[in-house]
Order: structure tokens, then C-alpha cells, then sequence
């Protein structure tokens, strides 16, 4: 480290340049001597040693009678600019900010609530959800460990986002991608509430991808204005560029959650906007980036990115679908009791008809499923809809009937008509009107201006229509524009209008399959689906919507292919009603690639677990055959068997325990059984993890993962897994380490001495043991100090000494002092750890650093590098012993060429005589290499252009310097224009002479030259 504490702090206060503070200056400054004169040093001081006095405070560990005695005390100053040092400094706008983005999170109109209800807080409702790594075909056929891990172990949502890369998390429609950066937004912003803004180290931001479209504008700008829309009407600082443009304080960076990558239509877009992030992946930013799931070839290229993970964002599992239902039962029993006055057993109800095999897949979606308990709480003796069409039409007919307008009773259906056909304009191309949709509002208000009252004054009726817009629970403001809520909604918005309209009809059935049906279905989005829907259901009380020509038989034909068939499937899981034919057909074509052995068996597990959505039976049986075979992969095992269990077939339940503890498989694929079945709240599933977490076979990883799982079940047993974890000297560091800081926050009693016996472990690496005494430092400070100076001593820990010397200095300055001192002189640490101790030592003012750096810079047993890394700091700390240490490495023949020529050119500005000299020898030492030769002769004519270009012009002409650098040498000849000293600039007599020389040196010389290392346009080439 090259500074100490108050240059760190004279950054922050704006100083740009290095300000080094030895103990003299900082006694002088402590006893109001020779204050400095700088008016931002001294800023950067007083802000450096307030900042201290503050922190000390707070952690009760100063009084006033030792702020005033301190004030004497240079060891005082010393620590109080070592605390600040690594304080970070609170922008005015931030806490505000964070604020008003976790309230606008928080009462956000999430999709699925209707009008009239309150809006609970998105918090109180919020269900963590699971995510697994995406794994490609490839990595599946080729038995890829990352494919094995990617079914196998589940990570919350919350953990994946948490991670140091960027971030892609995949999700079809209404899986929760929204409603999760939310929520993680609102968990990062809530530290503040709770006094730890300190600590916060990622400062979220949340931004529609289409921000980051608009043309014209930087991408800070871009940010800048998304967060001003989201956080439109609060009380909140002026939110400029400038501020995303930077860290948003120090040690701390932007978390950019860019929210529907997959709403940019345009895939030339999409691609730009990815290509972008990684151009700032460098700047103060972290992504984290949600989407519905994109095309194979996107998606390559994305992952083409080392810096960036996929995750898929995974369905509810039963015991999170019994959460939510429990969340949302419990609030609308608050909000409405005599509507809903027991809400235990509302539970119990929907539960009942949300798990049965019509609705168990569909109720998986957290928006079927918001909306599903916002039906049931609305009514609880009625039956729920049994498929996603109806799911929402169910909800918009209840919708309506709660948007109401007295006065002008028609216009609630003008504003849902015309919201149906802005989405069709959106989601719909063909046949329809080329103009843009404009804004709802604007939308709204022109279709419904003829329905204003008589004598009502505009205005009035402007802010009637908008209240009624904002009451339908379908649309969401941001910055004063309107939107859907949810692409979803405006989808199926769109595919009543469509399929509404007979003419839209047939332009819609052409584009889906074709003009005369001899193909099957071209694609199956979430539009298209409930466009099928649509014309095979038909609203339930109304006449049927016209059907297409030919749809039974594009059905029909498209059960026939392999990409078909499962579109079939996917229409079955949403609940239509399909013809026997169709069934039948996709029935075979399902079952031949399950049975086909010749296939991948992830391949084969897919088209079983389709099949289950079209003949429920057959796929069962199916899906059991495969998790018991013993041919198939053991992950490929787990998964056809995870799959029965979450159809809550029983057989999936007893297949996941017999993997669990099937001996002959693999352990990772035993873990992820297990872990299977405790999700699935199976009464097994603690008795196996407790047996699989302390299992030596099992990889350390997945011991940790095992034992996680068993406390969140609470079981008892967890404390010892870990404890026996902890304590395993078998086990990797990462895995102890992990395991004893899961003891911690169970509030074990022994967490202390298990971190000090990590500390000394001698065959941990060096991290770990490093790691273990940060946390035994927060617990016992006593015995912290012996183990940092333990440690420090430990010559198997190389240059993590420096390290443990540094954070000693933080609890007892002399004695880390005087172990950095002793480093730099010891040669068991590698010439890097060497100079950083003294280094160390400089930025904490103590004398002792200077002499220790001209002890390095001529130490002949150091490498180059680090002889030239200690001059360098030396000379930073203006040391007048710099002159003599650059002079004696530049004239030294031992020392490295390039490091000779370095340390003359450092040498030029103390002393410029000297150097050229120096560099004046460098150029005609033939024992050089030529390359520093070449290098010392630009150099010296930089500084004396004569001798320079003398030394040039021998080097182009020596006939027994390589060509390459013979030629390398008449270029900068050239590009010299010398001019001799006396003459006027303008006076070019001598500079032509020289250039002419070397023009022709370059022309004879370049013949034998290879082609290959000449410029395209030299005038050599080719002669």
C-alpha cells in the first residue's frame, strides 16, 4: 500500500495526487505546528480524523477525556488515520435514495391484485424462490459436471444474485422475475432502516431493459433516467448521471437489476444492449439481468461470456406454494375478515384444488398462482379454474365487476376494450392499423372521449378516466407513462381482441401455422397459447370465438414431430381440451423418444415428463422406468424421479429415497435425491441428509449443501453436522470455514476457539487461515493479536505474513509495526511480499519504511522487478537517497536491461545530467540487448536530442544490430526531426540529413527483411 490513511482520505475530499505523511509531520500537525498550507489536504485531515472520532464513538471505545488527551499522542493519530483509512465516506443522496426505492418497491402494484383491494407489501407475500445453472445440450451429451450440478443443487434466487458475476436469470411467463429484483432490491435497501448503511457494499438500482435503448443518450444517463421515472413523486435528491457514473461510495458499486431483456423485440438490440454490459463490466457496475427464455443461438452467445452465469428461474415446489397461499390468506383475512374470516382453512381449500393433477403445474407460476389466490379469497366455496385461459378470464370478469363507474356506466368497458387493443397492436402484427400504440392514457383518452357528460369541465373528466385506468389493476405508471402491469396480462389481453375479431383471426392462424395446414405449428409462445385457447375455448357463458380454418388439423399434424409433440404437451398443461387424435398422435411421438435408448437421457426424461401432460399414466409409468433404470445416469435418474414427485405421484417420493441411499450411485447424485425429497417436505428426508452430510464420501461441497438443507428444517441434528464439519481436518478450508460460520449464527458457545484452531491449522491454505482470524477478531481480541502474530512469524503462510503483520497493526500497532519492519530482511518471502511490507510501513508513517526500501532496491538476491517496485517507492516518499538508489540500478550490468533503462528515465527527473549520461552509456553497451539499446537511445533523445539522435543514427547504420531493431532505430530517427543546438527550429539544414540517411538505410536495409514483418504501406515491401 503507497499511501496512508489521510492520502486516502484526500482523495475523497478531491485531492487527485499522493499525499504521503511521515510520523514527524503528523506530531508537528497533532501539537499545531506547521499546520499544512494545502487547503484540501488539510480538508482531507480534519474529515480523516472526524470520521475516526465518529467511529471510535460508536463502537464505545473513546471518551472525551481521550479525544482531548489523544490529540497529543502521535500513536493516537496513527491508529485514528488507520480506522479511517478504510471508513467509507456517505454520499448526502444516498440514504434518501435507497429509501424511496425500497418504499417504491414495496407498494409496487404487483399483477394479480384487484382494484379495490389494499396492496400489501410485496415483503409480506414475497416467497424465496429456487434457480438452477442453465446447462446446454452439449454439456448434457457429453456428461458435463456443471450439467450434473445443474439439477442437482437448487440455490435460491436470492444466493444466485448474490454472486460476484453478472447475472442472467431465465423464467417463462409469470415465473417471478420481476417481483424478485424487487425483492431483492427492498433486502439491500432495507440495511439502511436497520443502521447498516455502512456496510453496504452493492447499491441497487432497478431499470427496464428499454431504458437502455433510448439512442443519444450515455449509459449513465440511460440509468439515470430510469431511476428518475421509477422513483417519480418521492421525496428524493436530484438523481443526475454524474452520480451513475461513479461508485456510488467508496469500496462499493452500482447493482444494475435490468429488468425483460426479452421486451426489446428486436434481437440486434438485445445483442447490442449485451455487448454493452460487458463494455462496462470494468466500470463502478455489477448486472444482474431477467428474461424469458431466448433462442439457443442467443443464448450461446451469451455464454460465451466467462463473466456472466445463467441461471433458470425454477417454479414453486409444494411447501412454497403453501407459504404463499398462507401469505395471501392471512393478508385478505386482515384486510377483509368478514369476507374471509378463517384463513386457515381458506388454506386448506385451495390447497386442496390448486394441488390436483389440472391445476398442480399451472399453480407452480407465482403469477397464476397470485392471481389463483386472489379467486379463492374472493370466493372460497367456489371452485377455481381449471386452465390458464380461464384462470384470466376469471380474473378479469372479477375485475370488472369491481370496476365500477356510477356515472358513466359504460365506460369501464370502453377502457378494457381499448386496453385489449393496444395490446393486440403490440403482440399482434398482422392486419392491424402500421401507427405505433401510443401511450394507454393517451389511448384511453381518445377512445372514450365521446362519453363524456354533459356540462363535465375536461379536466375533470381527464382525471376520471385516469383514476379508472389506474383501477383496473392491469396497467403501472412510471414517470408519468403507462404500461401493462405484466407482459402476460397484455398478452392475453391481446389474444381476446385477436381471436375476437375474424379477420384478425385469420391473419393470426396464418402466421401461426401456415395457409393451408400442410405444417404444423411454427412456434408456441405464451400469445400464441392463449390464442389457441381462445379459439378452442371460447369465453365460458358467451358465444364461441370464430375458429380459423384448418387449427384441429395444424394440431393434428403438429403431434407428429418431435417439437410438436411437446407443443401439444404445453397446450395440455395449460388445461385446453384437445381432440383424441392429437392426443393419440403426440401420445407415440412422446413415447418413442422416452423409449429410445439411442437418445440423451436428459432427452428422454423431458419427453417422459411431457408425455405426462398428455396421457398421465403413461407417462407415470414412463418416468418410473427411467428413475429406476440402472443403464441411465445417475442425475438423469434423480431427475425423472424429482419429476414424479413434483406431479405429488407417491412413487416419485420412494424413488428419491432409494437413490438417496443406493450405494452404487454416484454421491453427488445421492445428494441432489435427497435434497429433492426434503423440498418436497418428505418425513425421510432428514434422516437422509444427516446420514449424506457426514458421509466422508461425499464431496465437501455438497456436505455443506446437506447440511444447509437440514437447518432449514430445523432439525437438531444440524449443529453437530457442522460442528463435526468444522472440526474435519479432511476437509477442504472453504468447507470448515463455511461450516463454522453456520455455527455462528446458530449461536454456538465454542464458535471462537474452533476459529483460532482454523487460524493455526498449518494445513489449511494460506486464505483460509487468514479468513479464520478476521472472524476470531470480532470475537476475541486477545487472542486475535497472538494468532496475527503467530501467523506473521509462520514462514509455511510466505506472504500472507504481510497480511497478518498489517491487521495486527489495527489491534496493537507497536508490535505489527515492528513485524513489518522485520519482513523486507526476510528472504522466505518471495521478492513481491518483501517490498509490500515495506511498502506496508511507509503508509503507516514509520520511519523505518525508507531505510528498508534503499535496503531492497540494492538487494543483488532480489529480482529486477522488485528492486525497481522499492526505488519507485522510495522515490514517492520524495527520499533524497532516490537519486543514488535509480543511479546505482541503472549503471548496474547485473540488473535486467529493460529495468536499467527504466531506472535512467526515473532518474531523469532528479537528476537529468546524470541520466543521459547514463542512458548515453546504456545505448552503446553492446553487451545490452538490442531492444533496450534502441530504447535507452528514444530515451536519451528525449532528454538531449543531439546525443539522441547520434546514438539512432549508429544504431540504424551498425551492421551488426539485427535489422528488426536497426529499422526500429531509423524510424525514431525519422520521427525525431532533429534539429542540431544553436539553431533555430526553423532552420532544417541538418535535420533533412539525418532523415535522408535513414530513408535510404531503410530502403537498402529492408530487402532482407521478411515480408511478413513489414507495414503493408513501407516502402520497402516487396522490393
Amino acid at each position: 500500500m503507497n499511501v496512508t490513511g489521510a492520502a486516502a482520505a484526500g482523495k475523497a475530499a478531491g485531492v487527485g495526487r499522493r499525499v504521503f505523511v511521515d510520523r514527524k509531520r503528523i506530531s508537528a500537525w497533532s501539537t499545531g505546528a506547521d499546520l499544512p498550507q494545502d487547503q484540501p489536504l488539510l480538508e482531507a485531515v480534519v474529515k480523516a480524523l472526524l470520521e475516526a472520532l465518529r467511529k471510535r464513538q460508536e463502537q464505545g471505545r473513546i471518551d472525551a477525556d481521550e479525544m482531548t488527551a489523544g490529540l497529543l499522542e502521535e500513536r493516537a493519530w496513527l491508529s485514528w488515520w488507520r480506522a479511517a483509512r478504510d471508513a467509507p465516506r456517505s454520499e448526502p443522496w444516498l440514504e434518501p435514495y435507497l429509501a424511496a426505492a425500497r418504499h417504491t418497491a414495496e407498494a409496487h402494484p404487483y399483477p394479480g391484485v384487484l382494484p379495490g383491494s389494499r396492496l400489501p407489501p410485496l415483503s409480506q407475500v414475497y416467497v424465496q424462490q429456487r434457480s438452477r445453472p442453465r446447462f446446454s445440450t452439449a454439456d448434457a451429451e457429453t456428461g458435463s459436471p456443471y450439467a450434473s450440478g445443474a439439477s442437482g443443487v437448487r440455490l435460491t434466487a436470492e444466493a444466485v444474485v448474490s454472486t460476484d458475476h453478472n447475472v442472467l436469470l431465465l423464467g417463462g411467463p409469470g415465473a417471478g422475475k420481476s417481483s424478485l429484483l424487487r425483492h431483492v432490491l427492498i433486502t439491500l435497501a432495507a440495511s439502511v432502516r436497520n443502521g447498516e448503511a455502512a456496510v453496504v457494499d452493492e447499491v441497487p438500482v432497478y431499470v427496464p431493459a428499454a431504458y437502455l435503448t433510448v439512442r443519444g443518450l450515455s449509459f449513465a444517463e440511460q440509468v439515470a433516467a430510469a431511476a428518475r421515472d421509477e422513483l417519480s413523486g418521492r421525496r428524493v435528491p436530484a438523481l443526475n448521471a454524474e452520480i451513475f457514473d461513479r461508485l456510488p461510495r467508496p469500496a462499493s458499486r452500482w447493482l444494475v437489476l435490468l429488468d425483460g431483456l426479452d421486451e426489446i423485440t428486436d434481437i440486434r438490440q438485445r445483442l447490442q444492449l449485451t455487448q454493452l454490459l460487458g463494455e462496462h463490466r470494468a466500470g463502478p457496475y455489477r448486472f444482474v439481468l431477467t428474461s424469458r427464455p431466448l433462442s439457443e443461438g442467443e443464448l450461446a452467445a451469451l455464454e460465451r461470456d466467462p463473466h456472466l452465469l445463467v441461471y433458470e428461474l425454477l417454479p414453486f415446489e409444494p411447501s412454497q406454494l403453501r407459504s404463499f397461499a398462507e401469505g395471501w390468506m392471512r393478508t385478505a383475512h386482515d384486510l377483509d375478515p368478514a369476507q374471509l374470516p378463517d384463513p386457515e382453512a381458506a388454506v386448506h381449500g385451495f390447497l386442496a384444488q390448486a394441488t390436483r393433477p389440472a391445476l398442480a403445474q399451472l399453480a407452480r407460476t407465482p403469477l397464476l398462482a397470485t392471481i389463483l389466490c386472489q379467486l379463492h379469497a374472493a370466493g372460497p366455496g367456489r371452485a377455481l379454474p381449471r386452465d390458464r385461459y380461464s384462470i384470466y378470464q376469471n380474473f378479469q370478469l372479477l375485475l370488472r365487476q369491481r370496476l365500477t363507474d356510477p356515472l358513466v356506466p359504460e365506460l369501464p368497458d370502453a377502457i378494457l376494450a381499448t386496453l385489449g387493443r393496444v395490446a393486440a397492436r403490440q403482440h399482434h402484427r398482422h392486419g392491424m392499423d402500421d401507427d405505433p400504440a401510443a401511450d394507454l392514457l393517451t389511448e384511453v383518452l381518445h377512445a372514450t372521449d365521446h362519453l363524456c357528460p354533459p356540462g363535465m369541465l375536461p379536466l375533470d373528466w381527464t382525471a376520471r378516466r385516469e383514476h379508472l385506468l389506474c383501477r383496473t389493476g392491469l396497467i403501472s405508471a412510471h414517470g408519468g407513462t403507462y404500461t401493462f402491469i405484466h407482459q402476460t396480462i397484455g398478452e392475453f389481453l391481446a389474444a381476446r381482441h385477436v381471436a375476437a375479431d375474424a379477420r384478425l383471426s385469420r391473419q393470426a392462424s396464418r402466421s401461426l401455422y401456415g395457409w393451408r395446414s400442410r405444417r404444423g405449428l411454427v412456434s408456441l409462445s405464451s400469445y400464441d397459447r392463449f390464442l389457441v385457447a381462445a379459439w378452442l375455448g371460447g369465453p365460458s357463458g358467451a358465444p364461441p370465438f370464430p375458429v380459423p380454418p384448418r387449427l384441429t388439423t395444424a394440431l393434428h399434424r403438429s403431434a407428429g414431430w418431435s417439437i410438436g409433440a411437446r407443443y401439444i404437451a404445453q397446450l395440455a398443461a395449460d388445461g385446453l381440451t384437445l381432440t383424441p387424435q392429437t392426443i393419440d398422435a403426440a401420445t407415440c411421438t412422446l413415447k418413442e423418444l422416452a423409449t429410445d435408448s439411442a437418445r440423451a437421457g436428459h432427452m428422454r426424461v423431458d419427453a417422459a415428463r411431457a408425455l405426462a401432460d398428455v396421457n398421465h399414466e403413461l407417462g407415470h409409468d414412463l418416468l418410473t422406468a427411467l428413475a429406476a433404470d440402472p443403464s441411465l445416469n445417475g442425475e438423469h435418474r434423480v431427475s425423472a424421479a424429482r419429476e414424479l414427485a413434483e406431479l405429488n405421484d407417491p412413487h416419485g417420493f420412494d424413488l428419491l429415497a432409494a437413490l438417496a441411499t443406493d450405494s452404487a450411485l454416484y454421491g453427488p447424485h445421492r445428494a441432489a435425491a435427497a435434497l429433492s425429497l426434503a423440498r418436497s417436505s418428505d418425513a425421510r428426508a432428514a434422516d437422509l441428509l444427516a446420514a449424506l452430510a457426514t458421509d466422508p464420501t461425499q464431496r465437501d461441497g455438497d456436505r455443506v449443501i446437506l447440511a444447509q438443507s437440514l437447518t432449514e428444517l430445523a432439525d437438531p441434528r444440524a449443529a453437530d453436522v457442522w460442528t463435526a464439519l468444522a472440526g474435519d481436518p479432511a476437509r477442504t478450508g472453504d468447507s470448515r470455514i463455511t461450516a463454522t460460520r453456520k455455527l455462528a449464527e446458530l449461536g454456538d458457545q465454542h464458535v471462537a476457539q474452533l476459529w483460532a484452531a482454523l487460524a493455526t491449522d498449518t494445513t489449511l491454505s494460506n486464505n483460509a487461515r487468514v479468513t479464520a482470524t478476521h472472524e476470531l477478531v470480532n470475537l476475541d481480541g486477545r487472542q486475535a493479536v497472538k494468532v496475527w502474530g503467530a501467523l506473521a512469524t509462520d514462514t509455511t503462510l510466505y506472504d500472507a505474513r504481510v497480511t497478518a503483520a498489517r491487521e495486527l497493526v489495527k489491534l496493537d500497532g507497536r508490535q505489527g509495526c515492528d513485524l513489518l519492519a522485520a519482513l523486507p530482511a526476510d528472504r522466505a518471502l518471495s521478492g513481491h511480499g518483501r517490498v509490500l511490507a515495506a511498502q506496508e510501513l511507509a503508509a503507516l508513517g514509520d520511519g523505518r519504511a525508507t531505510d528498508l526500501l534503499v535496503a531492497l532496491a540494492a538487494t543483488s538476491d532480489l529480482q529486477d522487478l522488485y528492486r525497481v517496485r522499492a526505488a519507485q517507492t522510495l522515490a514517492e516518499l520524495a527520499d533524497l537517497r532516490a537519486t543514488e538508489v535509480w543511479a546505482a540500478l541503472a549503471a548496474d550490468p547485473t540488473v535486467h536491461g529493460g529495468e536499467r533503462v527504466a531506472a535512467a528515465r526515473e532518474l531523469t527527473d532528479l537528476d537529468e545530467a546524470r541520466a543521459t549520461d547514463l542512458l548515453a552509456v546504456l545505448a552503446a553497451d553492446t553487451d545490452l540487448h538490442s531492444l533496450y539499446r534502441v530504447a535507452a537511445a528514444q530515451a536519451l533523445a528525449e532528454r538531449d536530442a543531439t546525443r539522441g539522435s547520434t546514438h539512432l543514427a549508429a544504431l540504424a547504420t551498425d551492421p551488426a544490430l539485427d535489422d528488426l531493431y536497426g529499422l526500429a532505430a531509423a524510424q525514431a530517427l525519422i520521427e525525431r526531426r532533429t534539429v542540431e543546438p544553436g539553431r533555430h527550429p526553423s532552420d532544417e539544414a541538418q535535420a533533412p540529413r539525418w532523415r535522408t540517411r535513414a530513408a535510404a538505410w531503410i530502403i537498402r536495409r529492408t530487402r532482407r527483411i521478411p515480408r511478413r514483418f513489414l507495414p503493408e504501406n513501407d516502402p520497402g515491401n516487396g522490393r
